[in-house]
């Protein structure tokens, strides 16, 4: 582990030397800019890998990114009929943009649908469906449903490395969100080697400071420091931080989840000022990014009072 850790270390020049983050317009790349998160991969790939990045508020994304995918659904319907692949497409990336806004109800029969026309049309073994397979799967891991998720991670997985082979970033990506869910149920010796794994893949695939990295260092973050290793822990979540932050400056909710569980790390040292620190400027990006009702924001709300409260005793 400690080596491992090292070889992370190495990857990122840490500029995360106080606690303090500052909050302000950024005026680094967005999604809609030159950036591509993709840019070592097929143009093919690129279409089917992209419905697994999340949409976020902070670019004013939500709205109008679901009128116009009811646009186009309702045009593919007419153009093509029910049963088209561009009606699964559309279904499952409406369903990925509600997702990520909490509306989980909502979001659960469109993948459904979407997973069943392209079973239809591509048969059980296609990327199209691994890829919602895996999306339907973060879904139900969402909701702590984690006898679902696992069992449509694994269905993602089989499918993803029998047509794309072992080294490949719908794998990489796949394992890390398995190895989530396994941390989330407390089976850390499940957990570690396939979350280190999967870090190394997403390295090795993407590069060194990559969000999907980040993202990565940040779930092993988490393992070691639901296992108690918060020295470990606290340096993976400044690595995640400072990944990010370079490339999105501060308009990227993977940071909100970095800065949160970096202040879960102080708060279970006794290290409270850092902590309340922390927790305020996570709350309030988290805001401005998500918005005050999403269930992310709701959750720092409660870890940030439950700090205090075990504070004051």
């Amino acid at each position: 582990m400690k080596i491992f850790i090292s070889l992370l270390v190495g990857v990122s020049t840490l500029i995360f030397s106080s606690p303090t983050i500052a909050i302000g317009e950024s005026n680094q790349v967005t999604y809609n800019e030159k950036f591509s998160f993709f840019d070592n991969i097929s143009s093919f790939e690129e279409a089917n890998l992209r419905t697994l990045t999340p949409f976020y508020n902070a670019q004013g994304f939500y709205d109008g990114q679901e009128k116009q995918l009811l646009k186009e659904l309702e045009q593919y319907k007419k153009q093509f009929g029910e049963d088209h692949i561009e009606v699964a497409n559309t279904l499952n990336s409406l369903a990925r943009l509600y997702d990520d806004q909490g509306r989980y109800s909502e979001a659960e029969p469109l993948f459904k649908k979407a997973i069943q026309i392209s079973k239809k049309l591509l048969g059980e073994e296609d990327i199209n469906l691994a890829v919602m397979f895996h999306n339907l799967a973060l879904l139900y891991w969402n909701q702590k449903r984690y006898s679902e998720a696992e069992s449509f991670y694994k269905q993602s997985l089989q499918i993803s490395k029998k047509l794309l082979g072992e080294n490949h970033l719908l794998v990489a990506i796949s394992l890390n969100k398995l190895a989530v869910l396994y941390t989330d149920q407390r089976r850390y010796s499940e957990a570690e080697p396939i979350l280190e794994k999967s870090v190394e893949l997403l390295i090795e695939i993407l590069g060194e400071e990559h969000p999907y990295v980040a993202i990565g260092i940040n779930n092993l973050g988490k393992l070691y420091s639901d296992q108690g290793k918060y020295s470990e822990a606290e340096t993976l979540f400044k690595i995640s931080i400072d990944i990010t932050t370079k490339t999105f400056g501060m308009n990227h909710p993977e940071i909100v989840t970095s800065m949160s569980n970096l202040a879960g790390v102080y708060e279970n040292q006794g290290k409270y000022s850092e902590a309340e620190i922390i927790f305020k400027e996570a709350l309030k990006l988290s805001i401005k990014l998500l918005g005050e009702n999403h269930p992310h924001t709701k959750d720092i709300q409660e870890k940030y009072k439950l700090m205090k409260k075990n504070r004051s005793l």
